[in-house]
């Protein structure tokens, strides 16, 4: 999961990251954990069931195939004017 995450944020997908983090790990492993913890009163194991279902879920939506996809001809012109632009403004020094 670390290596799609790693690969989301080289292609720029960060607010994609952060929604999928708050779904899973909040919207899904934080209220099953609760429930199984204080509702059902499972203790403990009900914490961790909750943090497992989190990662299964943060992990399931990563695994999705169009998240790794990137169009490398639109990264590559967006990158070389990012970079003329970045050396013009600064008089030839492009500071990254």
């Amino acid at each position: 999961m670390s290596m799609r995450v790693c690969k989301c944020r080289g292609l720029g997908r960060q607010a994609s990251l952060m929604w999928f983090n708050i779904l899973g790990f909040w919207a899904v492993g934080f209220t099953t954990g609760y429930t199984l913890t204080f509702r059902l009163h499972w203790g403990l194991p009900g914490v961790w069931w909750g943090i497992l279902s989190g990662v299964m879920v943060t992990g399931q939506y990563l695994s999705n195939p169009a998240m790794m996809l990137s169009n490398m001809s639109l990264t590559r012109v967006a990158a070389s004017s990012y970079l003329l632009g970045a050396t013009r403004s600064s008089g030839g020094c492009a500071h990254l």
